[in-house]
């Protein structure tokens, strides 16, 4: 990572990282860096296709699922996952409610949005 960016999502898969979105300023950012802790490289991979800070981000099947956020004039319902095999974003169904800050888990193959922020008050 070469810049300071606040609010961005992130998610662990020993033994990657990646990091997703956020804010620096003023701007929400799409962009999107992979961490290779063997080689110690940061690398940037396809941005995705909305900007995104305060989303949530989960690696699950070899994918990277990134979920709602703020793109800095409307909270977001929608949802995108990364295949870094073909190096490619594809659109998910969008959530029920627009959210940010939440929290997010896999359970028999089901991806779970709870909680979180929708600009109006905080969900639990």
């Amino acid at each position: 990572m070469d810049s300071i960016v606040c609010q961005n999502s992130h998610s662990f898969s020993i033994p990657q990282v990646y990091i997703v979105g956020g804010v620096t300023g003023q701007q929400v950012l799409n962009t999107a860096e992979f961490y290779d802790p063997k080689v110690d490289v940061w690398t940037y991979i396809r941005a995705m296709t909305v900007p995104r800070s305060g989303a949530r981000v989960i690696n699950y099947q070899d994918n990277v699922y990134v979920l709602g956020g703020f793109n800095g004039t409307n909270w977001l319902s929608s949802g995108e996952k990364y295949d870094p095999r073909r190096e490619h974003w594809l659109e998910l169904p969008s959530m029920l409610t627009p959210r940010s800050h939440f929290a997010v888990a896999v359970l028999d193959d089901l991806l779970f949005a709870i909680g979180g922020y929708n600009g109006l008050f905080a969900r639990n």
